[in-house]
């Protein structure tokens, strides 16, 4: 069973719920699909990847921050140079050798691992409305295709592939009230979303950082009219 979350967004008591949640449902491997940092100025996510031997990909953000292009009217909600100055050489050199994509064996075929989508794997955005027939993979063998970077999760089959955009751990913009994660068997080729409370972690980040930035705010205060996606899990 490989469990797989994705944009936690410097939010470390999200993600720590979501590889616990995850652990608890039975992953044997864990997967970050990129976006540790962003908007909450802290390396902690990091830092605890790296302690826990996470293999992790290369999200838009981490990708910005290395580069340093990116619109300077955006540092203001992104906080990437502040990000980075926290940053070890060491860890930025690790960060820095994350790879935008991963290939995983699974029963039958492959999975295909990404933050973006599997044409533009950094920096594109797959939504629960997207036409799915422009990201079928030229690979024949690739069963799954996993994404973030919406944060906003859904599950859908398009031709012999079943897309999965995980969700945000930590900064979820679908419901704010509710991380994301996703449990996946690659012996039958299912996959589950599953949300976990976040609301109390959002109200800590803004007591310890009180100039997040509007954007962020409001991400954390948005609420679904129904039941957010997935498996509510308390």
């Amino acid at each position: 069973m490989l469990g797989l979350l994705s944009d936690a967004h410097g939010n470390l008591a999200a993600f720590e719920r979501g590889v616990a949640l995850l652990r608890a449902k039975g992953a044997e491997r864990i997967y970050f699909l990129g976006d540790a940092v962003g908007y909450i100025p802290t390396i902690a996510v990091i830092e605890r990847l790296q302690a826990e031997d996470i293999p992790c990909l290369q999200g838009n953000h981490e990708a910005m921050m290395l580069s340093r292009r990116y619109a300077p009217e955006r540092e203001a909600a992104y906080r990437l140079g502040e990000i980075a100055a926290l940053l070890p050489r060491d860890l930025l050199r690790w960060v820095s050798e994350w790879p935008t994509s991963r290939v995983v064996p699974v029963a039958g075929g492959l999975a295909l691992l990404v933050h973006g989508s599997p044409k533009d794997p950094t920096f594109d955005y797959v939504y629960p409305d997207s036409d799915l027939t422009q990201f079928i993979p030229g690979d024949a063998r690739i069963r799954a295709v996993f994404m973030g970077n919406t944060h906003r999760p859904f599950i859908r089959d398009c031709g012999n592939v079943r897309f999965v955009n995980i969700g945000s751990c930590g900064l979820p913009r679908d419901d704010g009230g509710w991380g994301s994660v996703c449990l996946y068997d690659p012996d039958d080729n299912s996959a589950r979303i599953l949300r976990f409370p976040v609301a109390d972690t959002a109200q800590e980040l803004r007591r310890r950082y009180p100039d997040l930035h509007p954007a962020v705010l409001d991400a954390f205060a948005r609420r679904s009219e129904g039941t957010p996606y997935g498996e509510l899990c308390h």
